[in-house]
């Protein structure tokens, strides 16, 4: 599927799962200066928890939440893309011995929880 000619947004190929200047995603300079910094400062040269650090999450609950519907950072959660956020909602969601149903997609997600 494609949008229409006329719309007015340009499609970014995700089907590798791969933003690339290849498939048409550029990097703006703020994104790669803040990841610069980050290495330099040697404060990000490790993994974080699971569900993203609380700046991150903060970030995403100002950006997604108004006065109106706030959103708490607590109940924010960050993946490490697509797969892994399918493999996590399936696992919070099953519990051992619950059968389930994956269509088999074109590349492996990670291995069966349940």
């Amino acid at each position: 599927m494609k949008p229409p000619a006329e719309h007015h947004l340009s499609l970014i190929n995700l089907g590798l799962g791969e933003p690339s200047k290849a498939n048409g995603f550029t990097l703006s300079p703020e994104i790669g200066e803040s990841l610069i910094e980050a290495v330099q400062s040697e404060m990000a040269n490790g993994y974080t928890t699971s569900s993203g650090t609380i700046a991150a999450r903060e970030a995403v609950a100002k950006k997604f939440g108004n006065a109106e519907h706030p959103i708490d950072p607590n109940h924010v959660f960050l993946s490490f893309g697509c797969s892994g956020a399918i493999y996590n909602a399936i696992a919070a969601l099953c519990e051992q011995g619950d059968r389930i149903l994956v269509a088999k997609p074109g590349f492996p997600l990670c291995q069966p929880i349940c």
